[in-house]
């Protein structure tokens, strides 16, 4: 039997999967859980399933799910909701990060920004920009790289930190780098799956009923099926 930990930063991102992967039966037990938005920890679902709710931002990932036993787990699938920085990708497609920077992580210097892995100073990142955020491979969806932000950028003209067109970026998020960081040092094996709920740039719409049940199909291809490929 293998066992998943799943990793979201909120319960409410899961809504849709809770409701169509347990009964109702399941579901008693961990109301308390589930009907708590500011939950954050660790809990198990059923004998094939965990969950681990980090909160909202690097520092919760970090705190959270560093705190979690990753290297006993078969996979570790982390999912959540990103903006795109594209029209190639829809509102609603589930994509798989390859790789995560911490992209507003450096200096403001007289020739712009610099990341600290470019920099003088002791860091994790030394002379390494991105994180493997996946080592496991999903069959069905198209692969992206990511930027994880501690702003969420709202206006493209004056983008806070690495600009994504100069990295070959899709995607934001504001903490899929911690669990690229945390996996790539103690996971067996781990994906970071996510789904696109809104695009990068003032105004932008989010579909969330959407972003939420195509995240929860997806979900649900994992922890049934492990449709993947090392």
């Amino acid at each position: 039997m293998t066992k998943t930990l799943l990793v979201s930063a909120t319960l409410w991102e899961l809504e849709a999967f809770w409701e169509q992967y347990l009964s109702s039966d399941a579901r008693v037990p961990l109301t308390p859980i589930l009907s708590d938005p500011l939950y954050m920890g660790h809990f198990t679902v059923d004998k094939t399933l965990d969950c681990c709710i980090t909160g909202v931002g690097v520092a919760s990932v970090l705190i959270n799910l560093a705190a979690a036993p990753l290297e006993t787990y078969d996979w570790v699938l982390g999912v959540g909701f990103v903006g795109s920085y594209t029209e190639a990708l829809a509102v609603g497609d589930v994509v798989q990060v390859s790789e995560d920077a911490f992209a507003d992580y450096g200096l403001e210097e007289e020739t712009g920004f610099v990341s600290l892995a470019n920099t003088l100073f002791p860091s994790i990142m030394k002379s390494q920009v991105f994180c493997i955020a996946s080592n496991k491979t999903m069959i069905f969806y198209p692969v992206v790289r990511s930027f994880t932000k501690s702003v969420a950028t709202g206006n493209m003209s004056t983008p806070p930190g690495l600009v994504p067109q100069a990295y070959d970026v899709q995607v934001e998020s504001m903490e899929s780098a911690a669990f690229a960081l945390l996996c790539s040092r103690r996971a067996r094996a781990y994906t970071s799956l996510r789904v696109v709920s809104n695009y990068v740039r003032l105004g932008a719409a989010w579909d969330i009923p959407l972003a939420k049940a195509r995240l929860a199909h997806a979900i649900e291809q994992v922890v049934r099926g492990h449709t993947a490929r090392g």
